[in-house]
């Protein structure tokens, strides 16, 4: 693992993303399994890899730092290039659509989910219908209860190796392709 502050920028340009992460390979590995589904958080990061694909964007590493100062290099670099690919230009971990939780509401949450834990009230979820669990059931009948691995045919192997081609080196596996 190593940690550090990295940035993606479209190639040909200036634009780029700034981010930290304890474990710099995963959390790229992360942000462009984000974009080939279509979920990145950064709509203009998402935008410039739908319409320019993978070969447009690069990955750098910045600095590699000390985890206890991720957050403070990254804010110090998120200031000096104002990227625009980011959606939040506070550094730290986010809540939702890129965006600091307040600290009132922050305090607010913590408050309301100890009262719950101190009067025994645990998360409500969706329970399923009995139709939806004999339909489960039913499609379980027969198969085992682990699934073995099978191994892969050369197609599948061949297939894999194909769309590993042309990936940077920093998101093939080992052994896969250069």
């Amino acid at each position: 693992m190593v940690s550090g502050i990295y940035s993606i920028v479209r190639v040909g340009t200036d634009d780029l993303y700034i981010g930290s992460s304890s474990d710099i390979t995963k959390r790229i590995k992360r942000h462009f399994s984000q974009l080939r589904n279509n979920k990145h958080h950064s709509k203009y990061l998402q935008r410039v890899y739908n319409k320019y694909g993978q070969n447009a964007l690069e990955v750098r590493v910045v600095e590699y730092c000390d985890v206890d100062i991720l957050i403070q290099r990254e804010q110090y670099y998120l200031d000096t290039y104002k990227p625009i690919f980011n959606t939040n230009t506070i550094a730290g971990r986010t809540v939702i659509y890129g965006r600091p939780m307040r600290d009132d509401v922050r305090e607010r949450v913590k408050a309301t989910n100890a009262a719950k834990k101190a009067a025994g009230i645990k998360r409500k979820r969706n329970p399923m219908t009995q139709e939806t669990k004999d339909k489960i059931r039913l499609a379980q009948a027969g198969k085992p209860r682990e699934y073995a691995k099978k191994p892969r045919t050369e197609e599948t192997k061949r297939k894999i190796s194909q769309a590993q081609k042309g990936i940077p080196r920093l998101y093939a596996r080992k052994g896969g392709a250069k």
